[in-house]
């Protein structure tokens, strides 16, 4: 059941979202079928959009849909598996007025399959759940298989960046490739890549193309063999 680990990490980006002076909005996408059902747990600032039903998974669709949605002038990109810190969405937007883009992920710490379920049991159980100590979980208790730096995601910037750079492009199916496409015409702006915020990664199964090794690798390769410059200028044709 993908809500267990979703409602953990929209606790983490509502608690995170407190802390914002003028506030932020927390935009989940899903397929129609799925936005039809109501999430066990609301939260505050939190805006349910829908994609129809498509053939094969397309995250960029949905990061696409909910850019044009958002009303803020920064978008952070933030996966449904991650948990962030209290500091996080203010050090995305301190980065974001001074670059157009970053890369807030210092280190993720993956759970173990265990821990997770202790995590999402204890969260999901909690009327409004912060921290983990609102959850009565210790770090201490928690066992981690390992600890990932300098990954893509998430990415923070600017909401006319985002559109001025072509989008997510919806080409890519199913998982993997769509991200670093994404960050190497990104990297044509300016990008603050020194990251410091820490994060933690839920257990779950691997999607299809991960657990295969496909990872949409030849599709990630013949698209960077194109440069950044006349990738942009293709999206943004398309969006007219």
């Amino acid at each position: 059941d993908r809500d267990r680990l979703l409602i953990p990490c929209l606790a983490s980006l509502a608690a995170a979202a407190e802390r914002v002076s003028k506030g932020a909005e927390i935009i989940l996408v899903r397929e129609e079928t799925e936005a039809s059902q109501s999430l066990p747990m609301s939260f505050p600032g939190l805006r349910v959009a829908s994609v129809s039903k498509q053939s094969s998974f397309n995250k960029s669709r949905m990061l696409n849909e909910a850019a044009r949605l958002a009303r803020g002038e920064v978008l952070v990109i933030h996966d449904a598996d991650l948990i962030a810190s209290p500091t996080y969405l203010n050090s995305c937007l301190d980065r974001c007025r001074r670059s157009e883009a970053a890369r807030p992920g210092r280190l993720i710490f993956y759970l173990d399959r265990d821990s997770t379920d202790r995590v999402v049991n204890n969260v999901n159980v909690t009327e409004s759940p912060k921290t983990f100590e609102d959850s009565k979980i210790r770090i201490k208790d928690l066992r981690f298989d390992q600890v990932v730096q300098n990954t893509p995601n998430p990415m923070a910037l600017r909401r006319s960046t985002y559109f001025e750079i072509g989008g997510h492009d919806e080409e890519f199916l199913g998982w993997g490739g769509e991200d670093l496409e994404f960050l190497s015409r990104l990297r044509t702006r300016s990008i603050d890549e020194f990251a410091s915020e820490p994060l933690i990664h839920l257990w779950h199964p691997p999607s299809d193309k991960k657990a295969s090794g496909d990872r949409n690798q030849s599709l990630q390769d013949e698209k960077l063999s194109i440069s950044a410059a006349d990738r942009i200028s293709k999206l943004l044709k398309k969006a007219i």
